[in-house]
C-alpha cells in the first residue's frame, strides 16, 4: 500500500516535468510548501525503490538580484532513472547539455551510459563518456559537472585519461577542466599531434 501511495504521489509530482522534445522549459518556479511536499513524495518514492523512464533533470540559472530561476544551465535527459533520496537521482543512458550565458547557447553536449545527479549541485557521468564542445570531441571514462558559488565559474572535471579528436589535432591527456561559460578548457599531462597547413 505504501508503495502504491508513493507511486501515485510521484506520478502527480512528475506529470509536468517530463519533456520529450529538445527544448527545455524556460523557468522552474515553486513555493516553499510545494517544494516540501515534493521532497516528501520523492523520499517516499525512493524508499519504495521506484524507477522511471524518459525523465529530464535540470539545474537552472538564477537571477542574481531576485534569486528567481531562469533558463537552464544544465539539462540531462535520461532513458531511465531511480531515486536515491529527494535530492539524488541515479540514471542510465543519458544526454546532458551544458549552456552558456544565453538560453540557446549549447556550449557542451555530453553522452554517457550512467550517472548520478545531485539537485542544484553536481552531475557525475560515467560509462563511455563522450563530450562534444564545438568541433572538439573528448572521450573518457568519467566526467563531472559542478556548480560553483561564483557566477560564471561552473566547471566540468575530467580526472580520468582522455583523448581529444578534432579535425586539426589529436591529443591524449591525464585530466582536464572545462569552463563552459568562459568557453575554455585546460589539459594536464597532454601529448599529441597538431595538424597545420591543411585546408588553409
Amino acid at each position: 500500500m505504501n508503495r502504491l501511495c508513493a507511486l501515485a504521489c510521484l506520478f502527480t509530482l512528475l506529470a509536468g516535468c517530463e519533456s520529450r522534445n529538445e527544448t527545455p522549459p524556460v523557468k522552474a518556479e515553486g513555493s516553499r510548501p510545494n517544494q516540501d511536499t515534493a521532497a516528501r513524495a520523492l523520499d517516499a518514492a525512493a524508499g519504495a525503490g521506484m524507477e522511471m523512464t524518459g525523465i529530464d533533470l535540470y539545474v537552472h540559472r538564477k537571477n542574481p538580484l531576485t534569486g528567481v530561476p531562469q533558463f537552464p544551465k544544465l539539462w540531462i535527459h535520461a532513458d531511465r532513472f531511480s531515486l536515491r533520496d529527494s535530492q539524488t537521482y541515479a540514471f542510465e543512458s543519458a544526454r546532458a547539455v551544458v549552456y552558456g550565458d544565453q538560453e540557446d547557447d549549447r556550449v557542451i553536449v555530453m553522452e554517457a551510459g550512467r550517472g548520478v545527479f545531485e539537485q542544484d549541485r553536481r552531475a557525475e557521468l560515467s560509462g563511455g563518456v563522450v563530450v562534444t564542445a564545438g568541433s572538439l570531441v573528448l572521450i573518457t571514462d568519467a566526467a563531472a559537472w559542478e556548480q560553483q558559488e561564483t557566477p560564471g565559474s561552473d566547471e566540468i572535471r575530467v580526472d580520468t585519461p582522455l583523448t581529444i579528436d578534432d579535425p586539426r589535432l589529436v591529443l591524449a591527456a591525464g585530466s582536464a577542466r572545462l569552463y563552459p561559460e568562459q568557453k575554455v578548457f585546460e589539459l594536464r599531462d597532454a601529448r599529441g599531434t597538431i595538424r597545420f597547413g591543411e585546408g588553409t
